[in-house]
């Protein structure tokens, strides 16, 4: 598992996995859902950017951040590396001295 990867959990949901790879030897990880874009869901902002992921449209809902264990995460959809900075900039916003 790595940093910025997008995992479908075996619930369906799809997550973006946030955790460090310095951490992964623990049984959980620290992920952000990830909500198909839609009317019903917040507009972009810092706090929830939009990502492409496999050509879908998805809000992260950074103040949604959970852990959760790893062996809930079965598929491996994408990686989004590209976005960090988008994505560090949500995580500073609801963490930091925004």
């Amino acid at each position: 598992m790595a940093q910025f990867d997008v995992y479908r959990l075996v619930t369906g949901d799809v997550v973006l996995d946030i955790q460090s790879e310095a951490f992964g030897h623990l049984r959980t990880r620290v992920v952000v859902p990830l909500l198909m874009a839609s009317n019903e869901t917040p507009p972009e902002s810092r706090l929830t950017p939009i990502l492409q992921v496999a050509g879908v449209s998805r809000i992260m809902m950074t103040y949604l951040i959970a852990t959760i264990l790893a062996n809930t995460m079965r598929t491996n959809i994408c990686s989004v590396t590209n976005d960090y900075l988008r994505i560090e900039a949500a995580l500073d916003t609801l963490i930091g001295n925004y």
